[in-house]
């Protein structure tokens, strides 16, 4: 399985892989790619089947968590991680097999018990691998619409 992460921040576009690491957790690695917030749908397409491209499996599992969100922080722009959750709106995508499934999610912000970034199943959305990415990106754009949580 491969796995990416496509966010739409207040100022843009932000896309990055999650790759497996050897004890079966997922990490956010790099690229990290942003795109103009008045990006088409074949440019978001891209962005997510690039990013779904560079996931890979078994890198080390991290010994500290200390300073991993900082590449993504970095990209997206936010000093903290309250300031790149702040209205941010996430899309959790998988690619496995031949089935792409997008699936809008609930931040929660960054305290309290529902903090973070939670999958909304009933929001799921499969797609065929071999989708154009013109409809990926549309695709993207309607999960967009169906997350919530803190803005």
């Amino acid at each position: 399985m491969r796995r990416a992460c496509a966010y739409r921040l207040r100022d843009r576009y932000l896309f990055h892989p999650e790759s497996s690491t050897m004890s079966g957790g997922w990490l956010a690695t790099a690229p990290y790619v942003s795109a103009p917030l008045d990006s088409g749908p074949e440019t978001l397409g891209e962005a997510i089947a690039a990013a779904l491209a560079a996931s890979v499996s078994g890198v080390p599992h991290p010994t500290s968590w200390t300073g991993l969100s900082k590449p993504r922080l970095d990209a997206a722009g936010a000093r903290s991680e309250t300031a790149f959750t702040h209205g941010t709106r996430l899309v959790s995508v998988s690619l496995r097999a031949t089935t792409i499934a997008l699936e809008a999610t609930h931040n929660g912000g960054t305290k309290g018990q529902n903090r973070g970034f939670s999958e909304l199943p009933a929001s799921a959305k499969k797609l065929p691998a071999a989708t154009r990415l013109g409809e990926l990106g549309a695709a993207f754009c309607e999960m967009l619409s169906r997350c919530s949580g803190v803005d």
